[in-house]
């Protein structure tokens, strides 16, 4: 057996001293291993390994950051999860309608308030490296579209029980356009927000729900504008509807990510603790 010396296992080259070294291509632990040697997860080339301290800081994921900043995401995610199925109720479920148009009116704007205030603090921008790389920075255009579009939903809540008129289906239908837009961007925020917490799958619905939801729409009304045959404007139409359920799955899979990470922070944290209050007392045998 070959003796390694023990500089090798936390000292790179350069002599800087890092305590956090992570693979970044899965973020597997590689203190202990020999400084430039291969991940032993998913076999990453030792030279991409060989990085700077602030390189590897940028690359690490959702899970190790501080709980606190973990947390926010958690809660507007889930808020904003609870929104689509509020809607759908209210349109399907006939113990969600309600005779008296005041109290429908209220749980509506009660309803686009939550969206609201959910997409405004999910989008609140971050002076961080990671949050500027996924689109949280104060210069995201994904992150400002959808913060501002979700006020749409507020005046769509209130044109549904306002008296019919065309000024009212014209404003109603802008409110619409805003909203859908907004929500497009919101979905592609949210798919960064996946690779960030590395839920693959939680991507694909997102991203699904952001470009294939519009464009089935869009081709079914076309199709009714051409008088083809209802049965595929309703084909087009229940794809859409598919897609947005698709897009309402995969914000609970972030969500359930976000919760995981929560943990994994915390744990991240406790073996960093570990490992500071063991550092000094850890020896290595010296060579005879």
């Amino acid at each position: 057996m070959a003796y390694i010396p023990p500089s090798e296992f936390s000292i790179p080259p350069n002599g800087d001293v890092d305590s956090n070294r992570m693979c970044v291509s899965c973020g597997y632990d590689l203190c202990g291993l020999p400084w430039g040697s291969t991940c032993p997860e998913c076999g990453q080339d030792p030279k991409v390994q060989a990085k700077s301290r602030s390189s590897i800081q940028e690359d690490l994921p959702l899970s190790q950051m501080p709980p606190t900043f973990i947390r926010r995401f958690a809660l507007c995610c889930f808020t904003t999860s609870f929104v689509f199925p509020a809607i759908i109720a209210r349109v399907f479920v006939p113990y969600a309608q309600f005779k008296n148009d005041s109290v429908g009116l209220l749980m509506d704007i009660g309803i686009a308030a939550i969206w609201v205030v959910g997409v405004y603090v999910l989008t609140s921008p971050l002076n961080h490296p990671l949050a500027i790389r996924y689109g949280l920075g104060s210069k995201g255009i994904s992150r400002w579209i959808a913060r501002w579009c979700s006020f749409s939903w507020v005046g769509i809540a209130v044109l549904v029980h306002a008296p019919p008129s065309i000024i009212v289906s014209i404003c109603l239908m802008t409110s619409i356009i805003v909203a859908a837009v907004g929500l497009i961007m919101f979905f592609l925020l949210l798919a960064e927000l996946s690779s960030w917490v590395r839920d693959a799958t939680a991507k694909k619905y997102l991203e699904a729900a952001a470009w294939g939801a519009p464009l089935l729409i869009l081709i079914g009304q076309g199709a009714s504008a051409l008088s083809m045959s209802p049965l595929i404007v309703m084909i087009f139409s229940g794809g859409a509807i598919i897609l947005l359920l698709g897009g309402i799955g995969g914000m609970m899979m972030l969500t359930s990510s976000i919760v995981q990470a929560i943990a994994h922070a915390r744990d991240f944290e406790a073996y960093q603790e570990r490992r500071l209050q063991t550092k000094d007392s850890a020896r290595f045998p010296k060579p005879q």
